[in-house]
């Protein structure tokens, strides 16, 4: 039977910055767009959401949009495969409890002494060597925590050693991993140090850990390496989505990144107070009332 495809706009108000490629100004542009596909099959619905980051690599929402029948990008793939599975009723509709990393924007006035005091595992975006000041300052009093740090191909090899080096020594040990750590895809340089490098963005080597991101690529089951599961900082669409491949993959063992508290103005929290599942009523509520014009069909 044939499928006709259906697409809404959407749009998110940043409260804190991305990454160091998207750094929020007096002056920038503090919203960022999106866009829902609707698969319809008969009496038969599924969504699918595609939130680009296209300083990163993304293809843009009217790339994605011209060639989505086509379905010649992972993303679009991947937005029509959760379509489908929601068609199909594949969706887990029980919130299982997991482990979440907490998000820290290093120069927010949001970042208190009480968000490092209660919380155990962080997310940091690395923007210049001197974030390493910051970090010392931050937490020169934790004790037993973990640091994850996303650079974002931000370092060359000296660049980095400089960074690393103004780190106080109490917090060297401290960091589990440095996401992308190099724009350089060797990164066996790393080996001098106690860290581990993360793949995300860049499929540098080599790596010991694997940032999936549900919302953009297919899982691969031959992949042995650590899995930190990763939403796409979009809708709660794409974090409901992603929270369906962590519940089906994922080891609720570690700490992962599919709750993004205090991003955006929009927020619904999808996975806080215990509430999760009249949340995600409301998002379908929402999406089922949007503007939907219709794409194409596939056949």
């Amino acid at each position: 039977m044939n499928e006709t495809i259906f697409y809404a706009h959407y749009s998110r108000t940043l409260k804190r910055n991305l990454n160091r490629l998207e750094l929020r100004t007096p002056d920038s542009v503090t919203s960022k767009r999106g866009i829902y596909i609707k698969v319809k099959r008969g009496n038969l619905i599924g969504h699918g959401d595609y939130f680009p980051h296209e300083l990163l690599g993304d293809i843009s929402i009217e790339e994605f949009l011209d060639t989505f029948l086509l379905q010649r990008e992972t993303s679009q793939k991947k937005c029509y495969h959760f379509a489908i599975q929601e068609m199909n009723k594949e969706f887990t509709e029980k919130c299982v409890p997991f482990f979440n990393h907490t998000p820290l924007d290093l120069y927010s006035q949001q970042t208190s002494d009480t968000t490092i005091s209660k919380n155990k595992v962080f997310k940091i975006k690395l923007h210049c060597r001197e974030d390493a000041t910051q970090i010392n300052r931050l937490f020169n009093r934790k004790k037993n925590f973990q640091l994850r740090l996303d650079a974002n191909g931000l370092f060359t090899n000296e660049t980095f050693f400089s960074f690393y080096q103004l780190l106080s020594p109490e917090i060297i040990p401290a960091v589990e991993y440095i996401e992308d750590p190099s724009s350089s895809l060797d990164w066996s340089w790393l080996s001098a140090t106690q860290w581990s490098a993360a793949e995300d963005f860049l499929p540098g080597k080599p790596s010991a850990i694997k940032i999936y991101k549900p919302n953009r690529e297919f899982w691969v089951p031959g992949d042995k390496r650590k899995k930190i599961f990763s939403s796409y900082q979009g809708s709660e669409l794409g974090q409901w989505h992603a929270y369906q491949e962590l519940m089906k993959f994922g080891d609720l063992s570690l700490y992962h990144g599919i709750e993004q508290p205090n991003l955006y103005e929009e927020n619904l929290d999808l996975f806080q107070n215990g509430n999760t599942m009249s949340v995600v009523k409301e998002m379908y509520q929402t999406l089922h009332s949007l503007n939907w014009k219709e794409l194409g069909v596939m056949t």
